[in-house]
Formats: C-alpha cells, sequence, structure tokens
C-alpha cells in the first residue's frame, strides 16, 4: 500500500488502531521518553503527543506534535514500506543486504541472474528492461577485433 505523505500513513494507523492520541501535556524531556520506551517494549501503538510541554512552538505560537515509536513493530515497518506482511521484508532485507556489499558479476550473464528485479520487466521500468536487453544483444552482434585494427599506426618522422 502506498502513502501519500506522513498524515496518510498516520490516519491508517488510527484507522487501524494502531496510533494513540496523546492529548495532555506531556513533557519532551523524561516524560515522553519513559511513555515511549513502554509502548514500544508492551509492542504497542505509536504514540502521537499533540501538546508537549515546554516552550516548543512553531512561529504560529502553535505547539509542535510529537510522533513516537512509528515504528515499534515489524507489522508498521512493513506497512511503512508498502507491503502488507511482515514476510515480505525478508526479501527487502535481502535486497539491502546484498546491495550493502555487493559482489562484482564475473559476467553479464552473473550480473543478469544475481539481480532478480532485472529479470521480471513487469516490476522494473520498461525503458531500463529495454536498454539492457539492447545492450546485450549489441554485445553479441558486435565483431571480435583483429590484431590489425588494434595496432597504432606508427608517427611519421617530420623532413626538414
Amino acid at each position: 500500500m502506498a502513502y501519500r505523505d506522513l498524515r496518510d500513513f498516520i490516519a491508517q494507523l488510527e484507522a487501524a488502531a494502531d496510533l494513540v492520541r496523546v492529548r495532555d501535556a506531556v513533557d519532551p524531556n523524561l516524560e515522553m521518553t519513559a511513555l515511549c520506551d513502554r509502548a514500544l517494549r508492551a509492542r504497542g501503538p505509536a504514540l502521537l503527543f499533540e501538546h508537549p510541554a515546554g516552550r516548543y512552538a512553531a512561529r504560529g505560537g502553535a505547539t509542535i506534535p510529537v510522533l513516537g515509536n512509528l515504528f515499534g513493530t515489524t507489522q508498521r515497518v512493513a506497512l511503512g514500506m508498502g507491503e502488507e506482511s511482515v514476510a515480505a521484508l525478508r526479501e527487502v532485507g535481502k535486497l539491502l543486504a546484498f546491495l550493502k556489499e555487493p559482489a562484482p558479476p564475473k559476467g553479464l550473464l552473473d550480473a543478469w541472474q544475481n539481480l532478480p528485479r532485472l529479470r521480471d520487466p513487469d516490476r522494473f521500468e520498461a525503458w531500463a528492461y529495454r536498454l539492457i536487453v539492447n545492450a546485450c544483444n549489441a554485445e553479441a552482434r558486435e565483431p571480435q577485433s583483429t590484431k590489425a585494427d588494434t595496432k597504432a599506426k606508427k608517427p611519421e618522422k617530420a623532413t626538414e
């Protein structure tokens, strides 16, 4: 599921009863931390503190709300990444692990096999898929260069 912005994500969490709005004034220094810690340990909902205590205000004088434990559970992490289930996060994790420490491909075929997104044109943008296929076809059509083509001509000596 895709979200337009953070407000949309918060609305979806609230509709799923996975967000609690705290309307009382709460001190950001110690109270918010304690409440967020307790909610996190209990695998509880995300907390939206609407009125933080103290002088934390926007230019117009309105208080700035604080959102805590937004990604406090794996289910909310999955939802935030647009996935419906936690199992889908495993694939995202594998992709991120590969991107963190990729092994250089041994050739074009190895690169093609190690990047599953490239093999599925439905999940990869059509122009990139065509670009890769055309590059592979062009490489297959190119004739092998001969030694005569690669020899550099010796410069002629200037006559005086």
